[in-house]
């Protein structure tokens, strides 16, 4: 239209993003409740205020490794890439507000450049913790150069620069034919070997990340028109996929909780879950409130006395009163270490997490 409101923008972010979070949190915490010890309700209750506030990345920064054990029982975890895409929406609007008001409108894709590039060097620059200049002022755990690159912003802008250059090159299109098939081959093609090659020991983002982000931007780039994403599926799969992102984790977390890691009926248990929850939720959360059928003040509402339930179950220990049993499960904020010695004894069954 020629015109940007940053109101009209946030509240269209918020319509999109929120309905469908809070939807899941409140389901979390109340399976949260019925299933898990007081320690864990606790942290859940923790991991939910964090999800909300949109600072889940600094949280389970300040807290664990992404890869320890401890991962599969947080089934909030996976809300930090949220909480990055939110602090994103914060700052993006803003710097090219600035850029375009100080008259560099033709200087965007190489502000936008040089924040990639800056971005990247500060990953090489934090690859083995916090360099000595700078630790004094950071905390302790900025010593971990894997866990300080995955979660925090500055370390993933070059991943978002990939997006920006995309949106700021938007007049160049790509044409349906054999070129625009190549690239959309090549993109998905990058996308799978990422997903296939990539493992918990690799340094992330850093170097590593533009693989699945080039390949993401050919996709988006030379996908127009493809009939392998017009289709009913991907299409489909396209619409459901932020609520399927919302359910997934919490699913894999509660399952692992009661049996143990999933083998090859939990996984195909699991997904088939987290595919019909995802759908749910699009149906009847998502598209609801984006097509303005529900009004944002029940988000209002939920805010608060999600924040406040959140908080509650962090105070008073996981509401302790829930149980008969006071046994507890190690599960302390160096879960990577009770895991090696409690491993096969205290509050281990079967190979799983305990009662």
């Amino acid at each position: 239209t020629g015109g940007f409101r940053f109101g009209h923008f946030y509240m269209r972010r918020i319509r999109r993003l929120a309905p469908a979070l809070f939807a899941t949190a409140a389901a979390t915490l109340v399976v949260s409740a019925l299933l898990h010890s007081p320690s864990m309700l606790a942290r859940t209750g923790r991991e939910l205020e964090a999800a909300i506030l949109s600072v889940s990345n600094i949280h389970f920064w300040l807290e664990s490794d992404y890869f320890d054990v401890s991962a599969t029982t947080r089934p909030m975890l996976h809300t930090w890439s949220l909480s990055l895409e939110e602090q994103f929406y914060l700052i993006w609007p803003v710097m090219l507000l600035l850029l375009w008001r100080a008259g560099l409108r033709a200087s965007l894709r190489w502000a936008v450049l040089s924040l990639a590039v800056l971005s990247m060097l500060c990953n090489v620059w934090f690859a083995e913790g916090a360099p000595d200049s700078v630790s004094s002022w950071l905390p302790d755990v900025a010593s971990d150069g894997k866990s300080t690159l995955f979660y925090m912003l500055p370390f993933r802008v070059f991943e978002f620069a990939v997006g920006g250059m995309l949106a700021l090159c938007a007049t160049v299109t790509t044409q349906p034919g054999r070129l625009a098939n190549a690239g959309l081959v090549a993109g998905i093609a990058l996308i799978a070997a990422a997903t296939v090659f990539y493992d918990e020991g690799m340094l992330f983002p850093s170097w590593p990340a533009l693989v699945p982000c080039i390949g993401a931007a050919l996709v988006i780039q030379c996908g127009t028109g493809s009939r392998l994403l017009a289709s009913a599926t991907p299409v489909w799969i396209g619409r459901i996929s932020y609520s399927l992102y919302l359910v997934h984790w919490p699913c894999v977390v509660f399952w692992g909780y009661l049996y143990g890691p999933p083998g090859g009926f939990g996984q195909a248990f699991v997904f088939a879950l987290s595919v019909l929850l995802g759908h749910l939720s699009w149906r009847f959360v998502e598209t609801p409130f984006r097509e303005r059928r529900l009004s944002l003040r029940l988000v209002a509402v939920g805010f608060p006395v999600l924040i406040a339930c959140g908080w509650q179950a962090s105070a008073s220990g996981g509401w302790p009163g829930r149980i008969d049993s006071q046994f507890e499960m190690a599960t302390t904020l160096a879960a990577g270490e009770s895991h090696r010695e409690y491993y096969g004894g205290s509050g281990y069954r079967d190979g799983h997490i305990g009662e």
